[in-house]
């Protein structure tokens, strides 16, 4: 995915108090999680929804040829 680099940067709420609800890829899970962001200085792993990090982020499931198909 075109995010990637981002994507494996932690949850980083900023140093502001202006609590948000987002979203940022964990990689050891492949899945987004909730967070709270302080609504300042983002490290780029910070969605304003799940499927915006998916779509950012998750990595693709490899599909497996079925035996016998080359």
């Amino acid at each position: 995915p075109n995010g990637w680099p981002i994507c494996r940067r932690p949850p980083y709420s900023g140093p502001c108090r202006a609590a948000s609800t987002r979203f940022y890829y964990d990689a050891a899970t492949n899945t987004c999680r909730q967070f709270t962001y302080g609504r300042c200085k983002s490290n780029g792993n910070n969605f304003v929804s799940g499927t915006a990090c998916m779509k950012a982020c998750a990595s693709p499931i490899p599909v497996s040829p079925r035996p016998g198909k080359a």
